[in-house]
This record gives structure tokens, C-alpha cells and sequence, in this order.
């Protein structure tokens, strides 16, 4: 099993009349192109999992049964057989021994059933019984203390240390750059932080506008457009004309020798950076990194009593609960009622 867009591409050319030649190369390139490749590699992973996991299981995942689907839940969350654990490890597709967070295993769960779809086989992740089993096990997992990890937000109170830890050099203005790019223009993702790029900046007056293109939740490369506007703009103008970039990828690797390379950082970069500027800045870097950007900045207009609406046609959350999340967080903290104590 090599991947869910080989599978797909096998199943949309097979079949029916003669083809016409370069029909599957062009069927290829498209699938490629218009699936993340994000997903694409979490896909890969997963079902290279799915695939060790049911050789070592003696079960067939595909097609997977309703039977085999409960074990592979049963067995990742109370734990596999020693044995089986550590053979998972020492092929490499599994980190380490133990139960997975009930995220992962929802995960793999996905990604196996969208296979599935994608050959038409029946669905056994579709199936009541296996819907209402993972339903439980979700409820099994919070009562035995699971949460999900969630970097913490860099609101601006602790966003300050980290803008003042960046330096005066190549480095420090690109650093610079990319933490007020990713707050001020909405929370970027890292992956939009890492594929931003000179073109899809547009000027106005001692501001940007930079237009979005392809996002996580926007997929057809319409995602509208977020300003890069005051310290965010001033950082950016910095950078560039200091770095001397004028097209192609605006944040890039600054090397030993104090030239700026002409590729882009890759979106693990980005998450370096944050958790380097916040060791800096005296801070434990394990609770941050790239999404603390997102999440802060969402925090931050609830703090300062930004409306949903409004922190959201910058943040472009698809999923209005996501997004609500974190602004409540900030927005509760301002609630007259948490300060009642106060009044005695």
C-alpha cells in the first residue's frame, strides 16, 4: 500500500475504453497539484502504519472489517501486545512503545476510511457499530485524563520578549519579519508562513496587502486577501530590502556566512524559529512554537474585544467552534463576572 493518490490514480484510469496517451501521466499531475502536500505525506504515513500494523495483526486492512477496525482501536488505546509494539518501532512507523492519543488513532482512522472511498470498497469506519465504538473510546480516553496538546498562545504580553530578543542582523529583521507577519496579518499557519512569497505582496501607502492564495481550508487558491499593516509592515520592508528580495519566497535561511539563501524555509523552520526566539526571551520552549502565533493572535482579540466575526476574516478558521476556542479564552478574561470576587 504506497500512498492514498496512487491508489486514486489507479482507480480513476482503470477500467473502461483505450485511453488516449499521457491520460494517466496528466491524471497524475492533477491529483498531485491539487492535494496538499501536507496531506500527502500524512497520508503516506499513515497507511504505511495501517499496513505494518495489519501484517503484524494477521488481519486484512484492505478491505479492513468492522472486527479489524474496533482491534486497531482497542489495541492503540489499552496498548499492543510487547512484541508487536516494538516491531511497529523498529520498522520505523512508530515512535515510540505505548497507546496513542485518541487524536492519532482518529487520524489513521481517516485516513484508511478515505482509501476506502477513494477504491470503493465497502467501509467499515462508516459502519454504525464501528461509529458509535469510536465515539466511546473518545469518551474512554477524556475520563482517563486525555487532552489535546495545544501550544500555548502568544498573546502580545509574551510576544514583546520575543520581538525584542530579535537582533539588528540579517537574522534578527528576519526573525523579526516573519513573527509580526504570522500575528498581525491574521495568525498564519506555518505552512502559509513558509510558502509566502514576494508576488502575493501588494503596497499600500507604508502598508500590505498580501493576497492568500491556496490555504489549509481553501484548497481552489481563493483564500482572499490579510493586511500586513504598522510594526508588521515596518518589519517586513525591513527584512526585504535589507535581505535585497524582490520575488520568490520572502522568508528564507540566513547562512553562516551572512548570505541569504534563495530557498524557502521549510514550515519546521518556521516552528524553530518561534521556539528559538522564545528560549531567548527567557521563556520554557517546549508549551510554544508556530501555532502559538495563531492561537495568540485569536486570544488576543478577545482581549481586546475584537469580535469573532471580525478576528475571523483575518484568521480565515473554516470551523467558526475552532476559532471560538481561543477568543473566548481572551474575551472571558475581560468578563465582569470573573472579576465578581473583587467586589468583597
Amino acid at each position: 500500500m504506497e500512498s492514498t493518490l496512487s491508489d486514486a490514480q489507479q482507480m480513476i484510469v482503470s477500467g473502461g475504453p483505450s485511453l488516449p496517451d499521457g491520460f494517466v501521466d496528466a491524471t497524475r499531475r492533477i491529483l498531485e497539484e491539487g492535494t496538499a502536500a501536507n496531506t500527502l505525506r500524512a497520508y503516506g504515513a499513515d497507511l504505511r502504519y495501517w499496513s505494518a500494523w495489519s501484517e503484524l495483526r494477521k488481519v486484512s486492512c484492505q478491505p479492513c472489517s468492522v472486527d479489524a477496525a474496533i482491534m486497531f482501536v482497542v489495541d492503540h488505546l489499552d496498548g499492543l501486545p510487547a512484541e508487536i509494539d516494538a516491531e511497529l518501532c523498529r520498522r520505523k512507523v512508530k515512535s515510540t512503545t505505548g497507546p496513542l492519543a485518541i487524536s492519532t488513532i482518529r487520524r489513521r482512522v481517516s485516513s484508511l476510511s478515505a482509501l476506502h472511498r477513494a477504491k470503493g470498497l465497502p467501509n467499515p469506519f462508516e459502519d454504525p457499530r464501528f461509529r458509535l465504538f469510536l465515539s466511546k473510546a473518545g469518551r474512554a480516553a477524556a475520563r482517563r485524563g486525555y487532552a489535546p496538546r495545544r501550544k500555548s498562545a502568544l498573546v502580545l504580553e509574551l510576544l514583546q520578549p520575543l520581538m525584542d530578543v530579535c537582533g539588528d542582523d540579517l537574522r534578527g529583521k528576519r526573525d523579526l519579519a516573519l513573527v509580526l507577519f504570522a500575528f498581525a496579518s491574521g495568525g498564519r499557519r506555518r505552512s502559509e508562513v513558509a510558502g509566502a512569497v514576494v508576488e502575493r505582496l501588494v503596497r499600500h501607502g507604508d502598508d500590505f496587502v498580501y493576497e492568500m492564495g491556496v490555504t489549509k481550508t481553501s484548497q481552489d487558491g481563493d483564500a482572499g486577501t490579510v493586511p500586513v499593516a504598522g510594526r508588521a509592515a515596518v518589519a517586513m520592508d525591513a527584512w526585504l530590502s535589507s535581505a535585497g528580495i524582490t520575488k520568490g519566497p520572502i522568508f528564507r535561511a540566513v547562512l553562516p556566512d551572512g548570505t541569504v539563501s534563495g530557498r524557502a524555509l521549510a514550515p519546521g523552520q518556521v516552528n524553530r524559529i518561534v521556539k528559538r526566539l522564545a528560549a531567548g526571551a527567557g521563556f520554557d520552549p517546549s508549551p510554544f512554537g508556530a501555532h502559538s502565533l495563531r492561537s495568540g493572535f485569536m486570544t488576543e482579540t478577545g482581549l481586546q474585544g475584537v469580535s469573532l466575526v471580525e478576528a475571523m476574516e483575518l484568521s480565515l478558521h473554516s470551523d467558526i467552534r475552532t476559532a471560538g476556542r481561543y477568543h473566548q479564552a481572551g474575551r472571558g478574561l475581560k468578563n465582569k463576572a470573573a472579576r465578581i470576587l473583587d467586589t468583597l
